[in-house]
């Protein structure tokens, strides 16, 4: 069984982006990273253990996504992988979301379904990133100088809004 990178510290003990540099792969011009990307809720992948996806614009999306609906009493949004046809939908009721995954071949079948608040998953995202920076700093040679730059870069960005937004919704 593959092992995927991931922080020592989990944000939700039961669900998890799971992140490995095991299929790394780089397109000619640096500006795609494909990696071991999915989601672990309790024991089961999705989409599937072994799946890779573009991690580093996902993780940055699924921020956005979660961010721009903060503060809503009531919303509905996805979180989309980029490669096949899968997503995570989020219903969103003041701060308790219910995420649904989907396979988009049989859209009617819920593949999964997890409970948290929105302060779990963004902190949950904000994991993924780290995991992805740690990965990356593990396996440099894979990447170039601009790549790994260009991470810690957004990885900072985002660990300032969402650490200001998690640090504001507690005090």
């Amino acid at each position: 069984m593959k092992q995927h990178g991931q922080s020592d510290d989990l944000a939700m003990n039961n669900f998890t982006i799971m992140i490995s540099c095991d299929n790394a792969e780089i397109w000619e011009n640096g500006s795609i990273i494909d990696t071991g990307f999915c989601v672990k809720v309790v024991d089961f992948f999705f989409p599937h253990e072994d799946w890779t996806d573009y991690a580093y614009p996902l993780l940055g999306m699924w921020a956005e996504n979660v961010i721009c609906n903060i503060g809503r009493q009531s919303s509905r949004y996805s979180l989309f992988f980029m490669d096949g046809s899968y997503r995570i939908n989020v219903i969103q009721r003041g701060v308790s979301l219910l995420l649904s995954g989907i396979d988009d071949r049989n859209p009617e079948q819920i593949v999964f379904s997890y409970q948290c608040t929105t302060y779990e998953l963004l902190k949950s995202i904000m994991e993924g990133f780290f995991a992805l920076e740690k990965t990356i700093n593990t396996n440099k040679k894979l990447f170039s100088n601009n790549q790994i730059i260009s991470i810690r870069e957004t990885v900072r960005h985002y660990k300032d809004s969402v650490s200001y937004l998690l640090n504001s919704e507690h005090q």
